[in-house]
């Protein structure tokens, strides 16, 4: 039996010494009486070497006096206990934090003193000292970010804003705390803000984005760029939802104005369009109706005089030749006023839509060339205003007028396109591409006007080319419907 209880013992022993909990014997002075179970190893010390030493040695300075008073209590009270935690000194001058529970079992004849049970929680203390140093870190941020910083449970319900939360909303430190999230949003953008926020709660998105107006305290509103994502818990659960908002009300502001300016500049530039062409129209009709009716009185007028006055003339002869010079230049004339007319005015978009005047247009362009066209046009009408597609259509009229007279072209390329906001005209020659320097060949070529024409409609026409290797012109012009003329010009 002896043998069976010596190893019994053993066996004890050695199962103390593996285990994460520590046991020894203490007197009312902190001195070691026995250590079962290794724990001085923890420390650095040789077996033995603490033993009849006070623990009380090895705490820090600031931690003795509460550890004596709890276990004199201890002490003096059999069966009682107390727990502590506390650092303790190892050989090398380290230290290692210790969690321990002294029990009063000085009355038991097998231990005779008071039992400490202690464990090794340095590790556990690290780890909470760098979860402090990050908290506070975090706090640090939160509270000293630029940008606003909110954070709500899952009711909606804000537990923490920062300094500048409370300054965009116009609030006092602290008051936004316990407000809901539907109290500080404005109801025109709630249900956008739900939308976007759902697939983030579920998971199926990481983070929210999303631009929204926020109600101030003073009543005003505040738009808020938001990017917001959810604190989960170990099983993946939404626990919280942490917000940071930028203002980006002068942002909205700035670009409200812009674009206010620019609907005010393509008014302008419709006004500058539609001035143009009365403008034309005018000049037309004056070198139509009267520049054309006085030459042509002219003529009428040299036709009688050859007829009734030249038969007894000794000089008939020269005069007769003289009047059929001055007749073919008045002829010349009178064609010429009756194209620059129609020029003037481009009469095919008075009474058809631009692709059918395209179409008629290229159609008398091969015949009166003979350079082949091959058109590319959509289905539908581009929507645009009808101004725009009046300018449109006397650049396309310049651009082949140009490509008859300069290119040497046998054959040009047509296409006209639709972009969600932009139209574009693709014009292609295969002639002999422009043969000096660019801007110089586009001064010299007249096609500046064109370009200028453009600017006007808020649209751009470039040149590409290469000699020998023909030019390509891209008109792109925004899309301006004839309801937003309308809404312009009641501005």
């Amino acid at each position: 039996m002896a043998v069976m209880g010596d190893g019994i013992e053993k066996k004890f022993r050695a199962m103390l010494r593996h285990c994460p909990v520590k046991i020894v014997v203490i007197d009312a002075q902190g001195r070691l009486l026995e250590d079962w179970s290794g724990s001085q190893e923890w420390f650095g010390y040789r077996a033995g070497e603490l033993e009849g030493k006070s623990l009380f040695e090895y705490l820090p300075a600031e931690q003795v006096e509460p550890l004596r008073a709890a276990l004199n209590e201890v002490a003096a009270r059999p069966g009682a206990c107390s727990s502590f935690e506390s650092r303790l000194r190892t050989r090398d001058g380290g230290w290692r934090w210790v969690a321990g529970t002294v029990t009063n079992l000085d009355g038991d004849e097998h231990i005779g003193g008071l039992l400490l049970h202690w464990q090794d929680i340095t590790d556990r203390k690290q780890a909470q000292e760098v979860a402090a140093s990050a908290d506070a870190l975090l706090g640090s941020i939160f509270e000293g970010a630029p940008v606003g910083m909110i954070m709500s449970g899952m009711d909606r319900v804000v537990r923490r804003a920062n300094p500048k939360m409370h300054e965009i909303l116009g609030y006092r430190a602290g008051e936004l705390v316990g407000m809901t999230i539907h109290e500080l949003i404005s109801p025109e953008d709630f249900e956008q803000f739900n939308r976007a926020a759902t697939p983030v709660r579920e998971g199926r998105l990481p983070i929210l984005r999303t631009e929204v107006r926020m109600l101030r305290k003073d009543g005003g509103t505040v738009w808020v760029d938001v990017g917001a994502f959810y604190l989960r818990d170990e099983a993946g659960r939404p626990s919280a939802a942490m917000g940071i908002l930028l203002d980006v009300t002068e942002r909205k502001q700035a670009i409200a104005e812009l674009e206010e300016a620019n609907r005010r500049i393509q008014k302008f530039a419709e006004y500058a369009v539609e001035a143009r062409k009365s403008e034309r129209l005018s000049i037309a009709r004056s070198i139509h109706d009267e520049l054309g009716q006085m030459l042509t009185g002219i003529l009428l007028e040299l036709k009688l005089l050859k007829s009734g006055h030249m038969q007894d003339c000794p000089c008939r002869e020269e005069l007769e030749e003289r009047v059929k010079i001055i007749s073919r230049h008045i002829g010349d004339g009178i064609r010429f006023v009756q194209r620059l007319s129609v020029e003037l005015r481009p009469s095919a978009l008075d009474h058809m839509q631009l692709i059918q005047a395209i179409r008629c247009q290229v159609q008398r362009f091969e015949e009166n060339t003979g350079i082949s066209c091959k058109l590319r046009l959509p289905v539908g009408e581009p929507e645009i205003a009808r101004a725009q597609a009046r300018e449109l259509f006397r650049i396309f009229q310049e651009l082949l007028t140009n490509i008859a007279r300069h290119a040497h072209a046998d054959t040009v390329w047509v296409r006209l396109r639709e972009r969600k906001s932009k139209v574009i005209l693709i014009v292609k020659d295969n002639g002999i591409g422009f043969q000096s320097d660019l801007e110089k060949t586009i001064r010299t070529l007249g096609l500046v006007g064109m370009q200028e024409s453009a600017e006007l409609c808020g649209g751009r026409l470039r040149f590409f080319t290469k000699p020998g290797k023909g030019t390509i012109a891209t008109l792109r012009m925004p899309k301006i419907r004839p309801s937003e003329l309308d809404e312009l010009a009641l501005s």
